[in-house]
Formats: structure tokens, sequence, C-alpha cells
């Protein structure tokens, strides 16, 4: 269900975002994503910055949190904030919209995953949003 959620968020929230690319870019970023086997955003961040050779502090100091409470985000035990992912995004000097969309799936997971009639309610949310665009 994963990456089923992951590609409709993709597309719709890309198609949203990225309104000056073809439609063919956003599946190019989705594959891409799909590529990394990158599961959350915390997973995104820390691959980020290891690959960069950053230290959670620097960042942690950067966006003005804690490290204790980066270091939650990236294991997937607290969530960041918008704010905090395009600071973060800044500080990587990564794909701002790439991380925003890794920021709202989590979201619409963490809201809908356990709960036996999530998949139906994204099915319709979308469905619903598509009709109002």
């Amino acid at each position: 269900m994963g990456y089923f959620i992951f590609l409709c968020v993709t597309t719709r929230i890309g198609g949203f975002l990225l309104d000056s690319q073809p439609v063919s870019s956003i599946f190019d970023q989705f594959e891409q994503v799909k590529r990394e086997q990158v599961n959350s955003l915390g997973e995104k961040l820390r691959d980020l910055r290891e690959s960069q050779g950053l230290l959670l502090r620097q960042a942690a100091a950067f966006v003005e949190v804690d490290t204790a409470f980066l270091s939650k985000v990236e294991r997937g035990e607290k969530k960041a904030s918008r704010n905090q992912v395009i600071k973060l995004a800044n500080f990587l000097n990564a794909d701002e919209q790439q991380l925003l969309v890794f920021w709202l799936c989590d979201k619409i997971i963490a809201t809908i995953d356990k709960d036996p009639l999530g998949e139906l309610a994204l099915e319709l949310a979308l469905k619903k949003s598509t009709g109002n665009k």
C-alpha cells in the first residue's frame, strides 16, 4: 500500500505543486524515489545528511531544534513541521517539493494506515480532489 499511496500523493500533490512540469517528469521523480527504496521522510533526511557528511547536531542547529528531536524525526518517532522540512531542504540542498511530498505522505499514512477503511477513504479523497480541480 505504501507505493500506492505515494504514487497517488505524488501525482496529485505533484500535479498541483509542479504545474509548469509535464506529468511525465512527475512520474520520473516517483520512479527515482522508488529506486532509492526510501520509506519515510526521516529515512530520506538521514540519507541526505549522511551522504554529505553532516552531523545531526549541525542540522538540528540550522533548524533550531534539539538534536534529540531531529534524531527522533529521522527514526520516524516524531513528526517535523512543514517549516522544519523546508528549513532542512535548504540546509541539505535538497528538493523542497520532494521532501514535502514525503512529509505529506507520512502524514497520510499516519492517519489511515491502521484503519480498515483507510484505503477506501484515500480513494474517495482522491476522487473528490480530482473532481474539484
